[in-house]
C-alpha cells in the first residue's frame, strides 16, 4: 500500500514503539479509507489507526501513545454498553 510521507513516519513511529515493547506480531492494513497497524498482544487484536494526510501536530505523538498504553496493557476502550473499562488479555 502506498502511503504518504507525514503516514510513512506515522506508521513508522507506531511499530517502532511496539516492536520497543516486545510486539512482533503485526501488520497495516486498510480499515475502511484508513491505514492502521494491526497488532496482538497477549492474544487479543488491537489495531491503532491514522491519517494519511497531515493532522494536528500531536496526532503522530498521541497515535504512538495509544499503541504503548496498549502493549503495556494499559489502555482503556468504551465496551458496549459506553462505560469505559480496562483492557483485558480477552479478544474485544
Amino acid at each position: 500500500m502506498k502511503l504518504r510521507e507525514e503516514a510513512r513516519r506515522t506508521r513508522d513511529a507506531i511499530i517502532r514503539e511496539l516492536e520497543r515493547h516486545g510486539v512482533t506480531d503485526y501488520a497495516v492494513v486498510m480499515r475502511g479509507r484508513h491505514p492502521a497497524v494491526e497488532f496482538t498482544v497477549q492474544g487479543a487484536t488491537h489495531f491503532v489507526t491514522f491519517s494519511t494526510t497531515r493532522t494536528d501536530h500531536r496526532a503522530r505523538h498521541n497515535q504512538v501513545a495509544m499503541a504503548r498504553r496498549i502493549a503495556e496493557g494499559r489502555h482503556r476502550h468504551r465496551g458496549k454498553d459506553e462505560r469505559i473499562t480496562e483492557c483485558s488479555s480477552s479478544t474485544h
